[in-house]
């Protein structure tokens, strides 16, 4: 819990807590939801990518979240 709220911590101070892109979580399923509660950026996404996002390029990590 501490470190995914870290992580949410870090995500709003990036991206600021007013704005409404939509941000789509790279993850195994089971982080999502936890990571929504202790994240303070507004619009997480009810759908994450599955999987370890280490082993995707970046590229691939952008078009299945323009999938999403």
């Amino acid at each position: 819990e501490n470190f995914l709220r870290r992580v949410g911590e870090g995500v709003a101070a990036e991206l600021g807590t007013a704005r409404s892109q939509p941000l789509v979580l790279a993850s195994v399923q089971e982080y999502l939801s936890p990571f929504k509660s202790l994240c303070p950026y507004p619009n997480i996404q009810d759908v994450a990518i599955p999987g370890n996002p280490e082993q995707t390029k970046p590229e691939q990590l952008r078009s299945k979240a323009w999938e999403v």
